[in-house]
């Protein structure tokens, strides 16, 4: 039976469809869908390279002198932790905050090699990214060579008093620091870190402080 002329317009259709340029073949679309993969993936890398804060930058600044920061506290708290006489729970506060300053002070250096930024501020001066030139051993809330030789002399309620004074005094530092570094900041992770830290160095002043009190009514 002879095909209609719906059925033959349709056959034709079908045969223009299947009929393929001589230059064309399967391999050569995969190869061109890789090639364009590749040119997407490498162009981003561009834009995320060309987007980094880089090592004159305030992000870098704030890790670099925080991580100077973050340093003496471990000190403080190691050193008031393991003295004669002192409160229970400030010495619990103690071992935490100098394992929760380990822990930022190592994602400090990872940010750091990330940015392909020095990971050590070795000029002594700091926060010069935030509009301030001073001795890295004299940035807000560090504690003079004095105040850690007696914190390390001093025991029972004596050294419970010491450690909350410079350890929130050290806090109020930071805080100043970390407030700088979420308005001046760049890059979103190191706004986001720098406000934890300020977030956090708050709690502990407040914590510190209802602490200590209670260590002294108890005596």
């Amino acid at each position: 039976m002879p095909a209609s002329p719906t059925e033959q317009s349709i056959a034709e259709h079908d045969d223009d469809e299947l009929t393929l340029p001589w230059w064309f073949s399967w391999w050569r679309v995969a190869l061109l869908a890789a090639g364009v993969t590749i040119a997407l993936i490498a162009t981003g890398g561009l834009i995320m390279r060309a987007q980094q804060p880089g090592n004159d930058s305030p992000d870098a600044g704030f890790l670099r002198d925080m991580r100077d920061h973050h340093d003496q506290a471990v000190f403080m708290a190691m050193t008031f932790r393991d003295q004669l006489g002192i409160d229970a729970t400030l010495r619990t506060m103690a071992t935490e905050i100098a394992l929760g300053q380990s822990f930022e002070t190592g994602q400090m250096v990872e940010l750091l090699r990330g940015m392909h930024a020095e990971e050590e501020n070795s000029t002594g001066t700091a926060m010069t990214w935030m509009g301030m030139n001073v001795p890295t051993d004299q940035m807000p809330g560090m504690a003079t060579a004095d105040q850690l030789t007696a914190l390390a002399g001093s025991e029972g309620a004596a050294a419970d008093k010491l450690f909350v004074q410079l350890m929130n005094a050290h806090h109020e530092g930071g805080i100043h620091m970390a407030d700088s570094a979420v308005r001046l900041a760049n890059s979103s992770r190191i706004r986001e870190l720098a406000q934890h830290m300020a977030d956090n160095q708050r709690s502990e002043i407040t914590e510190l402080s209802t602490a200590l009190a209670k260590a002294l009514a108890a005596t």
